[in-house]
């Protein structure tokens, strides 16, 4: 950049976040904050790393620490390795680790929970007080637990008892994601065969993403997942489901109608990721790019997803059988770098 660009960037420190977000592409915006980062102080919080070669690919880009102006870097990431490779090049230990909730406060988020999923005028019938505890104190574990004991008969709350038992044989201080992922797959297991569909159905939307109610309960009826059932229309028919998994945890809403009802909603990442690797292992949808590394399908593709990642290697669905897709959903920056591909599948549907 020329020193009038430079000039221009010290000028107008308040429009930074403006000219970055003008850029499209992820790594074009990182690109720009890491030239803004060498002239000013600043706080970067990176949210869930999930390897150490992704840290270090980023702490290159980054200034180095004696030419960082005191500007700080936040971390957070599920794996202790990578929080142990973002502690610091000299060595220094910056590791902290989120204690999990106290034994009280579990309970009570495990009641608060039971009490929001069970359904408006039903009797609140007390719970086995011991499921949470094999929860771990983890928000995710105890949340979902709660759900699938509320939308249970209450009679067979010790049947829920006795097969943590089997699961857990000895109570633990802290879960593994192992752990976490035992639990998902209880409370998966646990839904209808109409909810199983309808929950693995999540795997197209990317990471993070805020989704519209009414995009995903006509994505359902469109793919006949959701029909017409005892006298209630398709529309009825999703409505209902989709409360279900409200109830259940599996997602939670984020913005409501002036009416109280639900616009849309977000799916936990630890939640997503289960679906996307349960929908993986299916053959129900193969999701390309976006955050999760999937291995390609050795079946024919049934159900594709093609999601940016911020990155112009995304991974192509060139080498897959996509001679039976029956479907395809791409977001707009896919659409703009995945043309070929793209084409492909649409003359395929065609």
């Amino acid at each position: 950049m020329s020193k009038a660009d430079i000039n221009i960037y010290r000028t107008h420190k308040s429009s930074w976040s403006r000219l970055l977000m003008q850029k499209t592409n992820k790594l074009e915006r990182f690109s720009h904050f890491v030239f803004l980062a060498f002239l000013h102080r600043y706080i970067l919080l990176i949210d869930d790393i999930w390897s150490v070669e992704t840290w270090e690919n980023i702490r290159n880009w980054l200034p180095h620490e004696k030419d960082s102006k005191g500007s700080k870097v936040i971390v957070t990431s599920r794996f202790q390795a990578v929080g142990a490779a973002c502690s610091g090049r000299d060595g220094t230990d910056r590791l902290h680790t989120v204690n999990v909730l106290s034994e009280p406060k579990s309970k009570s988020l495990f009641d608060q929970g039971v009490s929001e999923s069970q359904s408006n005028g039903s009797e609140k019938e007390k719970v086995h007080e011991e499921i949470w505890k094999y929860c771990g104190g983890l928000p995710l574990a105890i949340v979902t637990m709660a759900g699938l004991v509320a939308c249970k008969d209450q009679s067979k709350t010790n049947d829920h008892y006795s097969k943590l038992n089997k699961l857990f044989p000895e109570q633990v201080a802290r879960l593994t994601l192992e752990d976490v992922t035992k639990i998902l797959d209880y409370c998966f297991n646990d839904l209808p065969a109409d909810l199983k569909t309808c929950s693995l159905y999540l795997s197209i939307f990317p990471k993070g993403s805020k989704i519209s109610k009414k995009r995903l309960t006509r994505r359902w009826i469109s793919e006949s997942f959701v029909t017409e059932k005892q006298g209630k229309s398709a529309e009825e028919v999703a409505e209902i489901y989709f409360n279900q998994l409200i109830r259940r945890k599996i997602i939670r809403p984020v913005d409501h109608s002036s009416n109280g009802n639900v616009k849309s909603f977000k799916v936990h990442d630890m939640i997503l990721e289960y679906i996307v690797s349960k929908s993986s292992e299916e053959n129900f949808i193969t999701v390309v790019g976006g955050h999760w590394m999937m291995p390609t399908p050795s079946n024919k593709v049934r159900r594709l997803s093609m999601q940016s990642s911020g990155s112009k290697d995304w991974n192509s669905t060139k080498g897959m059988n996509l001679s039976q897709v029956r479907s395809a959903v791409t977001d707009r920056q896919c659409l703009e770098a995945r043309t070929d591909d793209l084409l492909s599948i649409h003359s395929i549907i065609e």
